[in-house]
């Protein structure tokens, strides 16, 4: 009788187990893609409007970042969190880019089949300080 109970818990915490780690993996690639309200150049709009560089005296032009890759997730509710900024060495346009990146509408989930799933996206954010 005890060995019963132990297969079965046994079975069931594997279950558990799969089920956790196949919702939790993300897809660079999904079947459908996550979609910002609006498209692509939508989202851009969007950054732009929030992305300003925080000038720093002792710093020259030369110094400020003109492309930065932004990393983030778009989970199964559309939202977009866990981001990352690379390239951005003196964190001067960090801060605005995370606004950016919280203040975003909802997207349209990824999907892979018929079930919706987390995408990461990677975008390149090219600064002009004129």
């Amino acid at each position: 009788m005890i060995r019963h109970c132990l297969i079965v818990i046994l079975i069931c915490s594997t279950l558990q187990s799969y089920s956790q780690n196949s919702e939790s993996k993300v897809y660079d690639f999904p079947q459908q893609e996550a979609e910002f309200p609006g498209g692509m150049q939508a989202m851009y709009q969007h950054f732009f409007r929030y992305v300003k560089a925080s000038p720093r005296d002792s710093l020259s032009i030369s110094d400020y970042p003109s492309k930065v890759y932004v990393f983030f997730i778009v989970d199964t509710l559309g939202v977009a969190k866990d981001a990352e900024i690379l390239r951005d060495q003196y964190n001067l346009v960090t801060p605005s880019i995370l606004e950016a990146i919280q203040a975003m509408p909802a997207w349209g989930p990824a999907q892979q089949g018929d079930k919706k799933v987390p995408q990461r996206f990677k975008l390149p954010i090219n600064i002009d300080y004129e």
